[in-house]
């Protein structure tokens, strides 16, 4: 094995006698030592215990009398990123209370499209009280039970109709009861992505407007981009999936999302 080292070593694993693993945080590149050879690896993340996953996966399928295989239709990040991949909560929000929501339909096509490692709660708004100060000294179980939700999850999805060019009320309430007391703003530093639709044309892109100013005021990371969806036959299938047309625009700006969420939520 090699003897020169690469500075800034902040771990290191020895796997075997044969195999050592050196991790250089200048480089963010880990120095695999097989059998007297020498391979680097970009990481994708430096955290030790991502490492070590990434290491043990290494050495059993791997170890010093193999070489790593690589399928045609894969990478070694996509493979790395695939054997340490952490598991994140996110909430989906529907503003609205009909029980026959369109855009809860959409909700829940979108949930579909979603990689493995995304798990969806659908936290309830339409029992919570309208908000009011009194309440504070005492909150409702009903307030209480959603603003624990919100705060447990990694990130949130908003689906939102439109109503007279804005967001709805039951919606807005929602988030003033997320947003006190100030101290204790559930919105604050969470990841939101937003999208509705509507039956006309502008697909619920004034509310989503009103709605992101909201969300940023209240201090949240929202997710760039939109994503305004008219609601006609064929955007959500029998099978409830997104229709052909919108598939990959939908899928697009949720890839995306969960990007965002793995970049800021720590594990």
């Amino acid at each position: 094995m090699a003897t020169d080292k690469p500075r800034n070593v902040i771990a290191e694993q020895k796997g075997s006698p044969e195999a050592a693993f050196l991790l250089c945080r200048e480089t963010s590149s880990l120095f695999l030592h097989v059998a007297k050879s020498t391979q680097t690896i970009q990481l994708i993340d430096n955290n030790p215990a991502i490492i070590a996953l990434f290491i043990s996966d290494y050495l059993s399928n791997n170890g010093p009398s193999k070489q790593p295989s690589q399928s045609a239709n894969s990478s070694p990040d996509a493979e790395r990123r695939q054997s340490t991949m952490s598991t994140y909560h996110l909430a989906i929000i529907v503003g609205s209370n009909r029980l026959e929501s369109t855009n809860r339909q959409l909700a829940e096509a979108i949930a579909k499209l979603l990689p493995g490692h995304i798990e969806v709660s659908y936290p309830q708004i339409d029992d919570l009280p309208l908000y009011n100060l009194d309440l504070e000294g005492e909150r409702p179980a009903s307030v209480n039970r959603f603003t624990d939700e919100i705060r447990a999850a990694d990130a949130v999805l908003i689906v939102t109709p439109e109503h007279n060019r804005s967001l709805p009320a039951v919606l807005k309430n929602a988030l003033d009861w997320g947003s006190k007391p100030m101290d204790k703003n559930v919105w604050f530093d969470k990841p939101v992505a937003i999208t509705g639709a509507s039956p006309g044309a502008m697909g619920a892109a004034l509310a989503q407007q009103h709605l992101r100013q909201i969300m940023g005021i209240l201090g949240s990371v929202v997710l760039g981009g939109e994503a305004y969806l008219q609601f006609r036959p064929g955007l959500i299938t029998e099978n409830g999936e997104i229709g052909e047309d919108s598939h990959q625009f939908v899928k697009s700006y949720m890839d995306r999302f969960v990007s965002l969420i793995e970049k800021l939520v720590q594990r």
